[in-house]
């Protein structure tokens, strides 16, 4: 009686164990159908695609994880990498992104577009893993009105762009710490004479510590220029006019 009492506990047993494996398949396919449906809904708000890089996300025939620019999980069967930069695409980003609970690395550039906002005061694209360089328009076209830029915490690449066009004229607040820029400060920095807040810490910008540029700006307040690979002048004896910034 023992016997056939524990070869049946054992079927019960290993029936659970499929009824479990089922269940959870479904709740997994079901997260996956739900990160599908979210990339749909942001593919709907791609209005150019020059490079035809989204036509895999048309195919009925290929896995979503197969998709141009998808990375899956395969352990979680969820969607953690969307990485859509250099590729030129326009349009809007959707909310619909926000459904990609499981998404670790989101890759997309700035467009130029943004720089023909002429009217833009604030913009804070900060902590978005956004790569690619920064587009010259968005420091130039719109530079009169602009008064706060956060780029800070991305991946972007490249030098500051300016030109002998970009004023930035009304600016107050730029960060763009914790990227990997390279090159030196651009001297027109020295025409954003309301400048309070420079932060371009932890890049990899080199050259002279600003300090000619750093002069002209006469409501400084805050100045971060740590973690990069400036050398000193005067062999740090006379870090005029870092050491008035309160």
């Amino acid at each position: 009686m023992g016997y056939y009492y524990s070869k049946f506990s054992m079927y019960n047993f290993f029936f659970l164990i499929m009824v479990f494996s089922m269940v959870l398949g479904q709740k997994n396919e079901q997260k996956l159908s739900n990160d599908r449906d979210s990339l749909v809904s942001f593919m709907s708000g791609i209005v150019s695609d020059p490079h035809h890089v989204l036509e895999s996300w048309n195919s009925s025939n290929i896995h979503l994880c197969n998709w141009t620019g998808i990375g899956c999980d395969k352990k979680l069967n969820r969607v953690v990498e969307l990485d859509l930069s250099h590729h030129s695409l326009r349009g809007m980003i959707s909310p619909s992104l926000s459904g990609l609970s499981s998404l670790q690395i989101l890759d997309l550039e700035i467009p130029n577009e943004l720089g023909f906002l002429h009217e833009l005061k604030y913009l804070d694209l900060g902590s978005n893993n956004l790569s690619g360089a920064i587009p010259l328009p968005l420091f130039c076209n719109c530079s009169a009105s602009l008064q706060y830029m956060d780029l800070s915490n991305n991946s972007l690449r490249g030098e500051i762009p300016m030109d002998d066009h970009c004023e930035l004229s009304g600016l107050k607040f730029l960060l763009l710490w914790s990227n990997e820029l390279v090159g030196k400060v651009p001297r027109l920095f020295s025409n954003s004479t309301k400048l309070e807040w420079l932060d371009l810490e932890s890049n990899s910008l080199s050259g002279e510590l600003p300090s000619d540029i750093v002069s002209k700006m006469p409501k400084l307040q805050f100045l971060y220029l740590s973690y990069n690979n400036f050398v000193s002048h005067s062999d740090n004896t006379d870090l005029t006019p870092f050491g008035v910034l309160s």
